[in-house]
């Protein structure tokens, strides 16, 4: 409802509240695959990991797919659709 309040109120906030995140999100991006990159060569380096990169992830999501549904089972109060959202924002 507030939401909704802002853009019939202030059109000019309510359309930059609708684009900081997009700006935000580039950069978190960034930050975060920097962080990734600086863990997998501390890894690498400090405890002797062997990290393989993986191609196509989809057949260890099929394969730990019986765990999503276990999970989901048991706690039938959390929808499914969060990981749904979060495969095709991965593009799976």
């Amino acid at each position: 409802d507030w939401f909704d309040s802002v853009k019939q109120n202030d059109p000019d906030l309510y359309e930059i509240m609708l684009r900081a995140p997009l700006k935000v999100r580039a950069e978190y991006d960034r930050q975060w695959q920097d962080a990734v990159e600086k863990a997998f060569e501390k890894m690498r380096t400090e405890a002797d990991v062997i990290i393989s990169e993986v191609e196509d992830i989809r057949p260890f999501i099929e394969r730990v797919q019986p765990v999503y549904d276990n999970f989901f089972r048991k706690h039938p109060e959390i929808s499914p659709e969060w990981v749904d959202r979060v495969r095709k924002e991965a593009g799976l």
